[in-house]
């Protein structure tokens, strides 16, 4: 049975770490575990290229300085690539068609 692959954000204020990876069924049912799939604080928005082989994710910390992140994804794993600094915090990311930028606000 084909399994879905879905990423999840969450808050790092207490045990999470980041980035989680959960897997569902075709008739909906998700596996009972998680992977992280990368760390970063407080990834509240995050996309992926077109071929699945770069993440981008913006964080929500609460320092209110706010990230993006990219991580190569390579057999299943998210390696870091580069992070850049934004003054404010960022809540939303846009990956265009045309995949030649990434909107951040």
């Amino acid at each position: 049975m084909k399994k879905i692959h879905i990423a999840v954000g969450t808050y790092t204020d207490r045990d999470s770490r980041g980035i989680y990876e959960l897997r569902m069924d075709e008739k909906g049912r998700f596996s009972a575990h998680s992977r992280l799939l990368a760390e970063q604080e407080s990834p509240s928005y995050f996309c992926m290229n077109r071929v699945h082989t770069i993440l981008y994710a913006v964080s929500e910390p609460a320092s209110g300085a706010g990230q993006l992140c990219a991580y190569r994804i390579d057999k299943g794993f998210a390696r870091f690539s580069e992070r850049l600094s934004a003054a404010g915090p960022l809540c939303h990311i846009l990956l265009p068609a045309a995949q030649d930028r990434v909107i951040v606000c």
